[in-house]
């Protein structure tokens, strides 16, 4: 193939991701924090400290830590020993968790508490008709509860209430 055409072609696709992620930025479906982790992690990916194409929807960010969410097992944007997790965290300034949320509300929360962790999910039907999900989560754990009800009302478009037993 003719250098001056890949060259091309090279140009081409920066020009228009470069203009993808300036149109979802100004329509606020991203944020810019979106734009850097997607970024570090294709990066990181194309260092081979991940070991399959990285899978990130979105970053939730808090005061005290930083949530990414993904459609596939976690383990694959931790990277090798943990490297791509610290070094995101360290650039971050933040603790980093990450929620797969192609499974629904249990692994969710399994990946946001802790695997060996307990806890129980109802579902209270209200006499107007909604719906609210509730957890509870043993003392043993120590969460903002707030801050988990904002994360899953946020990915999940349901109502939940939290509590520590």
């Amino acid at each position: 193939m003719n250098t001056h055409l890949i060259i091309t072609l090279i140009i081409w696709s920066i020009v228009v991701f470069g203009a993808w992620y300036i149109y979802k930025l100004e329509k606020g479906e991203i944020t810019k924090l979106d734009v850097f982790i997607s970024k570090f992690l294709h990066k990181m990916f194309r260092k081979g400290y991940i070991s399959r194409n990285p899978s990130f929807i979105r970053a939730i960010e808090l005061e005290e830590i930083v949530i990414l969410l993904t459609d596939q097992n976690p383990a694959y944007l931790i990277g090798i020993n943990a490297k791509v997790l610290k070094d995101l965290s360290q650039q971050l300034g933040k603790k980093v968790k990450i929620i797969n949320i192609k499974e629904g509300v249990r692994s969710a929360v399994r990946d946001y508490i802790s695997p060996e962790v307990r806890f129980q999910i109802s579902k209270l039907y209200l006499p107007d008709g909604k719906t609210i999900t509730k957890i509870k989560i043993p003392k043993s754990r120590r969460i903002n509860v707030k801050d988990f009800e904002r994360i899953l009302e946020t990915v999940f478009n349901e109502k939940f209430k939290v509590e520590i037993l």
